[in-house]
């Protein structure tokens, strides 16, 4: 059976076209002009780490929901806030450095991609990239799912 080459050459231009799409919604939030609701966001983000740095942990998870679903790099499976704080209660960090990707707002649900450097305080340093689902509930951003992963191929 042949395919139409019309068809074919529609659908790749569809394909380049949402690619180029999604690469300028990245580089919105890369290139610094950021609009007041993504600058509210990633001082959400910067907020967190510099808390984890000071290694009060059930601070840094005050705006997180009971019910989320919670995969940092160093566990397995995803895990809930109970589970999640837990672990946190052990991570130390002397340092991080934070590279916005895309800060995506969809009314009151939020995506915020990120890459990260950081040092732990052995001076171990990791290199990964981490996601946060949030959601506006009463005038606050609330996590309801993160998920993170370390670099293994050296492009971060």
């Amino acid at each position: 059976m042949k395919s139409d080459p019309l068809t074919f050459i529609g659908k790749a231009a569809l394909i380049i076209f949402i690619v180029f799409l999604g690469m300028a919604w990245a580089q919105e939030a890369r290139s610094g002009e950021m609009t007041k609701q993504q600058q509210e966001l990633w001082k959400l983000v910067i907020e967190q780490w510099d808390i984890t740095v000071k290694g009060t942990s059930e601070t840094a998870l005050k705006n997180y929901r009971e019910d989320g679903s919670f995969w940092p790099s160093w566990y397995r499976k995803p895990l809930d806030l109970k589970l999640f704080a837990k672990g946190m209660s052990v991570y130390r960090l002397s340092s991080y450095k934070l590279t916005p990707m895309a800060i995506q707002v969809y009314g009151d649900m939020a995506i915020i991609q990120y890459r990260y450097t950081c040092v732990g305080v052995y001076g171990r340093t990791y290199k990964g990239r981490a996601m946060s689902v949030r959601k506006k509930e009463n005038g606050v951003w609330q996590a309801i799912a993160s998920m993170d992963g370390r670099s293994l191929w050296g492009d971060d």
